[in-house]
């Protein structure tokens, strides 16, 4: 099911599917901490809100994800970034 990001709020560190069309309009930077995985961090251009994004390349088709994350967790907690985006990956 994808539900719309542009339509309703997302809650926090929920992991939801989007259409490739929400993920296109995301301003995408990514980051990377250390020795982990690198990661994307988007910033609503309308909202302000910040998500972590990410693409599943599965079978014949794109999956495009989303989480929303707290803004003070992307510099200082790492950690909880990197568990986040084992959880959107998964």
């Amino acid at each position: 099911m994808i539900k719309s990001i542009i339509a309703s709020d997302v809650p926090f560190e929920t992991n939801l599917r989007i259409a490739q069309s929400e993920y296109d309009s995301l301003n995408r930077n990514t980051l990377r901490f250390g020795l982990y995985d690198d990661f994307q961090v988007s910033i609503g251009p309308y909202s302000f809100k910040t998500f972590r994004t990410d693409i599943n390349i599965g079978g014949c088709f794109a999956v495009y994800q989303l989480m929303r994350i707290y803004k003070e967790d992307v510099l200082s907690n790492p950690k909880k970034m990197i568990a986040l985006s084992k959880v959107l990956n998964n």
